[in-house]
């Protein structure tokens, strides 16, 4: 929706500066998407969790591999699309390399595989179709005539200026990972809910589900039990919940509602700038454990 706003918002400038604008702006979307990728957790989490439908469908190993690989290429994918965009030489293959990104996407994520997180089917097709029809034309022109057009309108150009710089400050957690293209990179703020027994046993039966015994606790920080908030989320309302530190304590606050004790439960998160933030029941402000 952050996406659709800011290209409904440059659509009203002049057509010319729109279709630039428009332009320079999705490419910084795979910019942005490719480089939050890069990071040690994406690879190695998310290859062999994007491809699991792959193993349920019963594909030969060779083929799972081989999607495994080429999830593990998609930060390089994502960036290549951003600049091949540009030159007439590699336009083609860039806009190939979209539709095949958005297909794959489509199909492991859709009602086939993990049929999970409803809001990037339609994502898919409609990043698709802009590559498509923003690009696909033989009259696009190249980055500089488009940032000329853009210069037009010192409007878009500090909109879309806004909108590739504000990623920077994600990495500070200063703004939303969503907001800077960070989904599915595993580059956001986590949270952790351990529990106890006796909270256990006092949730519904509906959320008792999603508590687990922790292999190895540490009592220092931890409890016996965690709750699986992400699948919680993802269960309730089929896409994921808000991977930001004000989403995880609302969050928290609903669940701690249930304990009994003020040691029944309590959350640690993990921020993108590195502080580790403990929360308990019925404190105002988190326990700043890491600076």
């Amino acid at each position: 929706m952050y996406m659709y706003w800011v290209m409904l918002l440059l659509n009203l400038l002049p057509e010319r500066s729109a279709l630039a604008a428009c332009r320079v702006a999705l490419s910084l979307v795979y910019l942005w998407a490719g480089i939050q990728k890069l990071n040690g957790t994406f690879f190695r989490v998310m290859p062999a969790w994007f491809v699991q439908p792959a193993i349920d469908w019963g594909l030969p190993q060779v083929v799972v591999a081989g999607l495994r690989a080429g999830v593990s290429l998609t930060p390089v994918l994502e960036i290549f699309i951003c600049a091949g965009v540009w030159f007439p030489q590699m336009r083609r293959s860039a806009i190939a390399t979209a539709v095949v990104l958005h297909g794959a996407s489509l199909v492991l994520l859709g009602p086939l595989g993990h049929n999970i997180n409803l809001v990037v089917w339609p994502w898919n097709i409609g990043m698709t179709a802009l590559v498509i029809i923003l690009f696909g034309s033989k009259e696009c022109a190249s980055l500089p005539q488009n940032l000329r057009e853009l210069g037009r309108s010192w409007i878009g150009a500090m909109v879309v200026g806004l909108c590739g710089l504000l990623p920077i400050l994600s990495y500070f957690g200063w703004w939303d990972s969503y907001f800077s293209f960070a989904l599915y990179s595993a580059n956001v703020p986590r949270a952790d809910l351990y529990v106890t027994q006796s909270f256990r046993d006092h949730l519904p039966t509906r959320l008792q589900t999603y508590v687990h015994p922790v292999e190895n606790f540490n009592p220092a920080y931890q409890l016996p039990f965690v709750f699986e908030h992400t699948r919680w989320a993802a269960a309730e309302m089929r896409v994921p919940q808000l991977p930001e530190p004000r989403g995880f304590a609302i969050m928290f606050r609903h669940i701690a509602a249930y304990s009994v004790n003020e040691g029944d439960c309590r959350m640690i998160v993990e921020t993108r700038g590195g502080k580790i933030l403990l929360y308990r029941p019925g404190d105002s402000n988190p326990v700043i454990l890491k600076q």
